[in-house]
């Protein structure tokens, strides 16, 4: 996967000291969290993700858990991690990437406004909007419960996420 022109929709990042399990491992416990809750409209592949097309021919890029949601076809979930001896950091990250047919919609919408014309999600209803909210939120949610289930504490910081005053909008962060 080539990420080009990309915004930084939402991100959260946090270091795992003394962590022994491998990005793998993460990755197919997030996998399996996301697999648990069912919901159809998350899809999930581990992809290498490279900044450009250059880099992507020259084989430079790090491996990702890149979660879509359908409907949703300009915001993606990247989860990545990275050891540093034996403390891992772990990344996720939601990016939107303009595609030319929803700019093409954005454009009909916002009746040529130039400006919104580029706002990824701009057109987006309330209903649309909030469900692309709870998609990300669940993606959390299963990256929390993962993280608790390798290193039985959730390093994050946060109250477990079996918790419903956990569930929290990670858009809110922005």
């Amino acid at each position: 996967m080539i990420l080009s022109s990309v915004s930084i929709v939402s991100e959260w990042h946090t270091i795992l000291p003394g962590a022994t399990e491998g990005r793998s491992a993460i990755f197919e416990a997030v996998a399996d969290r996301l697999a648990e809750m069912d919901a159809p409209e998350i899809m999930w592949a581990v992809e290498r993700v490279s900044a450009g097309i250059i880099k992507s021919l020259l084989g430079r890029g790090r491996d990702y858990l890149v979660i879509t949601f359908h409907g949703f076809p300009e915001h993606r979930a990247l989860i990545g991690c990275e050891s540093f001896g034996t403390t891992v950091g772990l990344s996720l990250l939601v990016v939107a990437q303009v595609r030319l047919g929803r700019s093409l919609r954005r454009a009909i919408v916002s009746r040529g406004d130039a400006a919104k014309t580029e706002e990824v999600g701009g057109e987006l209803g309330i209903g649309a909007a909030t469900r692309l909210s709870t998609l990300i939120s669940i993606v959390r949610l299963a990256l929390d419960d993962a993280l608790n289930s390798l290193f039985g504490a959730n390093p994050s910081g946060r109250r477990p996420a079996t918790y419903p005053s956990d569930f929290r909008d990670p858009l809110d962060d922005e």
